[in-house]
């Protein structure tokens, strides 16, 4: 694997242009934006593995009843207790920002974000690169495989979540990775499945979709390696974490377990954390790709049932975990990170499949569904309040280009008005990240707050 990527950068050097300007954007500020204290996951994660590597006990904060007796530090009504064992998740994530967070401080104080989300960035960037090793895999187009790439290169939700100190940025590495390996040919592929799912499970809870993921493609694919290396991890991968808890406190770790098995649920959670109330953290966020990404999944499982099968179990999975596991009021963003490569693949196939097949009414109506995009550019760079509804208007009925020089039978500028409506986008998506800014992030949520 690490050969062909060398092969890879030498012969690419449009791979290496994206991976430049992927790595540009999610290291750009990237302390200040997500928010610090938007969520307190990022302390919480970097407490875990600090207080392990200092003092070989997981100890962080957590509202869990369950540890009313293993209270370690008392912070004061309203606020979490730090609780000693800490038992809530497996180490293995938590141990990337606590080794850096170790260099600096005691395990106690609060972390730097700018040392902490360093690593995060770094991930952020391999996870594009990987994500175009499985594209390479799964698409004969290189089109769709530089246009996937690059979708998950710049896209605003994309870029800044993959900033945010959360196990579920690592858990997309270990899923491209799984995806990867069950379409390639390497000699040692199934030792290397186990070992990814082992190393999933351990990073966070969530992570069983890995090996259960590998299971069902092994299962349909009727390969019996695969499904024996998915089984054989996650066996391996759920009996470590079982060990890590009875070695801490057999006891404890079973009544919190059960309580975050016991939280309440509903049968509209995806209704509403991916269309009333889309998130990257907390508060209300979105540029339209997760929609149009969706609206893609869509068209992939009707167009082409029988191809890309990797693909969309992983999506219906942690479509399917996130329903079962998340409150319906509960918009924890990072939930869905996972799912954000799958959507960024999805939506490269059916752009080319519309360009290709020439649906320019599709086309537009994709355009006015990423429409959002142009808006946050506008927004945090201060000029949407001096857009007229003429404008608004004209940038609305961009889309419709492409159809309209159809009518009169002009194809190639067709073909090439949509090279100019992706030219538009880039920019507008580069522009969000290098512009946003506090006060346009929270005046947003609060207008889109429903009251």
């Amino acid at each position: 694997m690490f050969k062909k990527i060398n092969i890879v950068f030498k012969k690419n050097w449009i791979l290496l242009v994206i991976l430049i300007v992927g790595l540009s954007l999610r290291s750009y500020r990237y302390a200040e934006f997500p928010i610090a204290g938007e969520t307190a996951d990022e302390v919480a994660w970097t407490m875990l593995g600090a207080s392990i590597i200092q003092e070989g006990q997981p100890t962080s904060w957590s509202y869990f009843g369950s540890y009313k007796d293993f209270i370690y530090q008392d912070n004061g009504e309203g606020k979490a207790p730090w609780v000693r064992p800490t038992v809530d998740h497996p180490p293995l994530f938590s141990l990337i920002p606590g080794f850096l967070h170790t260099f600096k401080n005691s395990w106690d104080q609060i972390p730097s974000m700018k040392l902490i989300r360093f690593p995060l960035v770094i991930i952020g960037t391999l996870n594009v690169l990987l994500l175009y090793l499985v594209a390479q895999k799964i698409f004969r187009e290189k089109k769709i495989v530089y246009l996937a790439t690059l979708i998950y290169a710049v896209v605003p939700t994309f870029v800044l979540s993959s900033r945010l100190v959360v196990a579920e940025n690592l858990l997309t590495t270990w899923m491209l990775l799984a995806i990867y390996l069950v379409k390639s040919k390497l000699k040692y592929r199934n030792l290397f499945l186990i070992l990814v799912s082992i190393a999933a499970i351990l990073s966070k809870v969530s992570g069983l979709i890995i090996p259960l993921g590998i299971i069902l493609y092994g299962w349909q694919s009727q390969s019996k390696k695969i499904l024996t290396s998915g089984l054989v991890g996650f066996l391996l991968g759920e009996g470590s974490y079982l060990f890590y808890g009875a070695l801490l406190n057999w006891q404890l770790f079973l009544e919190v377990n059960l309580s975050q098995a016991g939280r309440d649920l509903g049968l509209a959670t995806l209704t509403n954390r991916l269309f009333l109330h889309p998130t990257i953290v907390a508060k209300t966020f979105f540029d339209g790709w997760i929609i149009l990404g969706l609206l893609a999944v869509v068209a992939w499982f009707l167009v082409e049932p029988k191809k890309y099968l990797i693909i969309k179990i992983y999506t219906v999975l942690w479509l399917a975990f996130i329903a079962a596991t998340a409150g319906e009021q509960t918009f924890h963003g990072w939930y869905d990170y996972p799912l954000y490569p799958l959507l960024a693949l999805s939506a490269a196939w059916f752009i080319h499949y519309l360009i290709t097949r020439k649906m320019y009414w599709l086309v537009w109506l994709s355009w006015l569904l990423v429409l959002p995009t142009i808006r946050l550019a506008l927004v945090f760079s201060n000029q949407y309040i001096n857009v007229s509804n003429l404008i608004m208007r004209g940038i609305m009925g961009l889309g419709a280009l492409p159809l309209g020089f159809s009518f009169i039978k002009k194809e190639k500028l067709a073909q090439k008005s949509m090279i100019v409506l992706g030219g538009v986008l880039l920019v507008a998506a580069i522009v969000v990240t290098l512009t946003i800014n506090d006060r346009s992030y929270w005046e947003m949520d609060t207008f889109f707050k429903i009251i």
